[in-house]
């Protein structure tokens, strides 16, 4: 049972939704308007697991104020990553045990199929400044939305995008490593952010919860990679082994803009992959993996976790979620007109009436459509 939401305080607001994104203001783990259980710094007033205990408060207070936002929490997707501050003592260290409490009590909904509040992307500052950025909701897609995208080139989808108001979806420099094949899935995000000598080593690829790893080694299959390497060639953001393990997991593909090692191997291995070129350096010489399932940028495109991300031999489009559906209909409509009027074309009809299409074209389409059944 969620606790009351939490109630505005002066100039306070509890939440607010922009576009995709719900965000949720600060608590400090009261529930139902209580003074907090525990108040005081972690390691001398508060203990550890006192502080845990605030710390799922927390958790049920985001997860009401989420609820007051948008009325069902199924609207949320998932939590993607829980970042926390902690009031504490001086040399007290182990915030993480602190944060863990809000992160656990996610996953226990998760395992137990509670409230659901595990679906929401999401970033959580606790003690006095805490806050949550939730990616919701994530639009959901009709059954038939990737097949259909799977018959239409990248270059159809760049102009119903455009004709759409979105111009900024093709990202630019990218290329298909080997042989172009068909690449369409939603995408998993990772952000690089430049490379310091004391934390971007080749130690810290073997840590489980490294965000590259990590997310490879869970991604969901169907679902395409794209990393965010700030358009840096000269590093590269996966190897062979790394796409190996992308296509036993069943990935749909990656993108990335920055260079890939392994070159031959990758072309090799008949995984789409979209990447700037070759580089021989591994992603350490010059970038830190920080998070997971974020909105990053890619070759100077917005790329939100769930946008559709679909790759021929031109290139990448990423084709935001809520507009997939629709763009999968009206590109494939688009497909068959030039189909049409492309075998016109063939057949020697001039370009003026024929591309672009005018009406009495159109009527002729139309009707062509029509005899095929």
């Amino acid at each position: 049972m969620l606790p009351a939401a939490p109630t505005p305080a002066g100039n306070y607001v509890p939440w607010a939704e922009v576009e995709r994104l719900l965000y949720v203001g600060g608590n400090v783990g009261g529930l139902n308007g209580q003074r907090p259980k525990y108040v005081g710094r972690v390691g001398a007033e508060v203990t550890v697991e006192q502080a845990y205990e605030m710390a799922r408060y927390c958790a049920l207070n985001h997860l009401a104020a989420m609820k007051s936002a948008l009325g069902d929490l199924e609207r949320i997707e998932r939590v993607v990553k829980v970042t926390g501050y902690v009031n504490a003592a001086p040399g007290f260290v182990d915030m993480a045990r602190v944060v863990n409490g809000e992160s656990d009590l996610l996953a226990e909904l998760r395992r137990t199929g509670g409230d659901r509040g595990d679906r929401a992307a999401s970033r959580l500052e606790l003690a006095s400044g805490l806050y949550c950025e939730l990616m919701s909701p994530a639009a959901p897609l009709a059954p038939e939305t990737l097949a259909r995208l799977a018959r239409v080139s990248t270059a159809t989808l760049c102009t119903r995008l455009f004709k759409a108001g979105f111009r900024s979806v093709f990202l630019s420099g990218l290329k298909p490593v080997g042989t172009a094949t068909k690449m369409v899935g939603p995408a998993v995000t990772v952000r690089y952010v430049p490379a310091r000598e004391d934390l971007s080593t080749f130690e810290s690829l073997g840590d489980p919860a490294h965000p590259q790893r990590k997310t490879i080694e869970e991604i969901p299959a169907g679902a395409v990679l794209v990393l965010d390497c700030r358009g840096i060639e000269s590093a590269a953001g996966l190897g062979d082994i790394l796409v190996a393990r992308l296509k036993a997991r069943g990935a749909a593909g990656a993108v990335l803009d920055g260079g890939v090692r392994d070159f031959a191997g990758i072309a090799s291995l008949g995984l789409p992959v979209y990447a700037k070129g070759p580089a021989a350096p591994a992603n350490v010489h010059r970038h830190l993996a920080v998070e997971a399932n974020v909105p990053i940028g890619c070759a100077d495109v917005l790329v939100m976790p769930g946008d559709i991300m679909v790759g021929d031999g031109d290139g990448v489009v990423c084709i935001p979620r809520a507009q997939a559906d629709k763009i999968a209909g009206s590109g494939l409509e688009q497909e068959e007109l030039e189909a049409f009027v492309l075998g016109k074309i063939q057949a020697g009809a001039p370009l003026r009436g024929t591309y672009p299409p005018s009406p009495a074209t159109v009527a002729e389409f139309e009707a062509w459509r029509r005899g095929r059944g």
